[in-house]
């Protein structure tokens, strides 16, 4: 089942328009990749899917490529309805906080673990959580991280335009609990706190994920309201491919091609640890 095919699934099930998901296909695309280019199901490697959201790379590693995979969620940021909704798929183990809690996992008991677009959420340090994954995983085994790059392109202009590069305040602001991003890293940080758990760092690298897409829709931030608890549903809209009617897609080339010569200027860092 391929990863669009999981999207519309989850847009059934969780009622978001699927252009909401699509943000998100070209990242999951590689993460599958380098599961398997790390990881192969050859070596039937036992994977923990750590803060796994709506697990759509898990999803699609268990059920198209044969990998044994379990889901582990915190009910304090991912909530009680994400986890029913990747228990009907994964078998899934509830947490509260990963911060605070040991993992309910044997020491050296899985082979992977993915840690997807959730770093930049931990309100203290991520050592903790680190060091737990790096517990629980075989001698051998892989840890593989992605997260957004605060040194990309677009963050870069709206820095030397004025404009705020983190979650919006009116969103900080109206909430008791902010489970946003609360600090974005560069790779050097994500390689620096990798070798300081304890891993080797067997691949870094910058992806863009940005390019590949078209947006179909966007809510401006001014029209948004924050603080509604819908937030999800107000995201931009995206179609996978360029787009030759839309202006977006033209008006993106030269920055597209900017990307390209420049990694670091990429909007998503991507790196896999081994615990030797």
């Amino acid at each position: 089942m391929s990863i669009q095919e999981q999207y519309k699934l989850l847009s059934d099930r969780t009622g978001y328009d699927v252009g909401i998901l699509n943000r998100d296909f070209i990242r999951h695309q590689f993460i599958i990749q380098g599961i398997q280019r790390h990881a192969p199901r050859e070596t039937h490697p036992v994977v923990a899917d750590v803060a796994a959201g709506w697990a759509v790379p898990s999803r699609v590693i268990a059920r198209d490529f044969g990998y044994r995979v379990f889901a582990v969620d915190s009910l304090l940021t991912g909530g009680e309805e994400v986890l029913k909704l990747t228990n009907q798929t994964l078998p899934t183990i509830a947490i509260w906080d990963l911060l605070t809690q040991p993992l309910p996992i044997k020491t050296e008991a899985v082979n992977v673990v993915l840690f997807l677009a959730t770093i930049e959420h931990l309100r203290d340090s991520p050592k903790f959580v680190l060091e737990e994954f790096h517990r629980i995983l075989k001698p051998g085994g892989f840890l593989f991280i992605d997260t957004p790059n605060i040194l990309e392109l677009r963050k870069r202009l709206m820095h030397l335009l004025g404009r705020q590069i983190m979650p919006s305040i009116q969103f900080v602001y109206h909430t008791t609990f902010h489970a946003g991003h609360h600090r974005e890293y560069t790779l050097d940080d994500l390689v620096k706190i990798l070798n300081w758990s304890k891993f080797r760092v067997v691949e870094a690298t910058h992806l863009d994920t940005l390019s590949g897409l078209s947006m179909s829709k966007r809510i401006p931030l001014q029209q948004r309201n924050l603080g509604s608890g819908d937030e999800i549903s107000q995201m931009t809209r995206w179609d996978v491919g360029f787009h030759p009617l839309r202006l977006y897609d033209w008006a993106k080339l030269p920055f597209a091609a900017l990307v390209k010569m420049v990694p670091s200027l990429r909007d998503t860092l991507f790196a896999v640890g081994r615990k030797e």
